[in-house]
């Protein structure tokens, strides 16, 4: 989706601002467009402010592209005011709700949502990937833009059409987002136990919001060290290390569903805390 909408919306003489923690596929999309990539500080405002002020006499397209959650620090972009300084500067703003849709807003409509700024969001992107465990993605905008990426975007003319089985449980997947508001509520109360539970034992999750809630080591060796002890004794997490991430934000990748019970996040923290206490030193933890 990323490939397809950034090289389609920004081009030559235009400028894209990114987030520093986007998703790498934003990253591969901006490459493969012409435009001029700016990067700005994470959920930095401010500093979003200061480099748009920069090309403020510009004639091209200015985009800023943000993700709505952040897929490895699991924080959300801070979406309400990017939209204002974006109405500041003349620029357009693209967010991929990969990981917001079915989590975040109105039964899981996404970060737009969750500010209810839905209508003033130019582009909504996602993936179907997650909530609704199938292939493909999305772009959603108003009618023009939509029949412009129609024409322009690449990845989409020269791509074939997702599998009918794929389409029918994203289909089936939406109808049950949008019906059935239970399974995004138990969600959040996991989370939140989650939090509270990783916060008691001090392990360092930074400012984790979400389902997505990383655990830092800060060094990539000690990681995949943690991460294989852990998978020995039945606990799975993703180990994310450099380049993925900084060095020094080398993290494990705990992801929170419905369908976990508060016995096996219990389980499972209580068993992550006594290992990584084991490999990070004491003055390491809550960085």
């Amino acid at each position: 989706m990323n490939t397809g909408v950034l090289p389609a919306m920004a081009g030559k003489g235009d400028h894209i601002f990114i987030d520093e923690l986007n998703h790498a596929s934003i990253i591969d999309g901006c490459r493969m467009s012409l435009a001029q990539r700016i990067k700005y500080k994470h959920n930095d405002i401010f500093d979003l402010g200061r480099k748009l002020n920069r090309v403020k006499n510009s004639a091209g397209v200015k985009l800023i592209v943000t993700d709505g959650i952040f897929s490895m620090d699991g924080d959300i972009a801070k979406l309400d005011r990017i939209v204002m300084e974006a109405n500041k500067h003349n620029a357009f703003t693209f967010v991929d709700c990969a990981h917001a849709i079915g989590v975040l807003g109105n039964h899981g409509a996404g970060t737009a949502s969750h500010y209810g700024i839905t209508d003033q969001v130019d582009l909504i992107g996602g993936t179907f990937s997650k909530s609704m465990a199938s292939v493909g993605g999305f772009v959603a905008g108003n009618k023009d833009v939509i029949d412009y990426l129609n024409h322009a975007s690449r990845s989409y003319m020269f791509s074939a059409s997702l599998p009918p089985a794929s389409t029918a449980s994203v289909l089936a997947s939406l109808r049950l987002i949008k019906s059935d508001d239970s399974f995004r509520q138990r969600l959040w109360e996991n989370t939140r136990y989650a939090l509270r539970l990783m916060r008691e034992h001090n392990l360092d999750i930074g400012l984790a919001e979400t389902p997505i809630i990383p655990i830092y080591i800060r060094d990539s060796i000690l990681t995949f060290r943690v991460a294989r002890k852990l998978l020995d004794k039945g606990i799975y997490v993703n180990p994310v290390v450099a380049p993925g991430v900084k060095e020094n934000d080398a993290l494990l990748r705990f992801s929170l569903t419905a369908a976990h019970s508060k016995e096996q996040i219990e389980h499972a923290i209580e068993i992550i805390s006594q290992v990584v206490k084991s490999y990070v030193p004491k003055e390491s933890l809550c960085h």
